[in-house]
């Protein structure tokens, strides 16, 4: 399923203890996508080969698949990258990544283990998921049901495979200035999770939307089965009729 047209990577020139150019292009088809990347950076590595600092590094990509949101999706990435190999510790910043019309920044953080320990922050100062998944086009064409007559049963319900859960180590951030999602618009959204060895902890979750606030937290507990769950939430001060205009074209 894999075909990689041409995988090259150079450098001009390498020394120890000093920047070197380096340069990586690849192209050809993965996972039933067709890719098309290339960028470079300043690679450093210390004489004891203790530390490798890529810094400068870049992505300039393109991406075409059905599986995608967006097909082609370009894909660009500005950042810097440094692994201490005494610690098995990576740190990572987010300078600038765009895919199409969402951009990132942020950072993070990880140490390798047998459960490698996971920490990050991404902020974005505009997303619009409808536009991402293409929800406009669908909605705009619609008017077709989504059941045809001969649509089977629902089977019984069956508890989901959380097991992945049990190997994670990870906490962040997310910080979101715009966001909208059916239509409906929020501002300054924050959250605050961690996925701990089989517990996922919303520790925090707030938001802005038509003059007013939503707030959340939750707690999902995949260690036994069935998994067990709870949540808190609160909405206050909502303007009902602007979101009713937004989310169902209804005042």
């Amino acid at each position: 399923a894999n075909k990689i047209e041409s995988a090259t990577i150079g450098l001009e020139t390498f020394e120890f203890d000093k920047a070197n150019n380096l340069s990586y292009a690849l192209k050809g088809e993965a996972g039933g996508m067709k890719l098309d990347m290339q960028g470079g950076g300043e690679l450093n590595v210390d004489k004891a080969i203790s530390k490798v600092q890529l810094n400068k590094l870049t992505l300039n990509s393109t991406f075409e698949g059905d599986a995608l949101p967006q097909s082609p999706m370009k894909v660009d990435m500005a950042s810097d990258l440094s692994f201490d190999l005494t610690e098995s510790h990576l740190s990572f910043v987010l300078e600038k990544l765009t895919a199409n019309a969402i951009t990132l920044d942020g950072k993070a953080d990880m140490t390798l283990g047998e459960i490698p320990k996971v920490r990050f922050a991404v902020h974005s100062p505009n997303i619009d998921l409808d536009e991402f998944l293409g929800l406009n086009q669908q909605a705009s064409a619609g008017g077709k049901s989504a059941s045809g007559g001969n649509s089977a049963p629902a089977g019984p319900e069956v508890e989901p495979d959380l097991s992945a859960l049990k190997t994670l180590d990870v906490k962040g951030d997310i910080t979101i200035d715009k966001f909208k999602a059916a239509n409906a618009k929020m501002e300054a959204v924050k959250a605050s999770f961690s996925v701990n060895r089989g517990v996922f902890d919303l520790t925090s979750f707030s938001s802005k939307l038509y003059q007013g606030t939503i707030t959340a937290t939750a707690k999902l507990d995949a260690r036994k089965s069935p998994a067990t769950y709870s949540a808190k939430k609160s909405i206050k001060g909502v303007h009902i009729q602007p979101l009713l205009i937004d989310v169902a074209n209804n005042d």
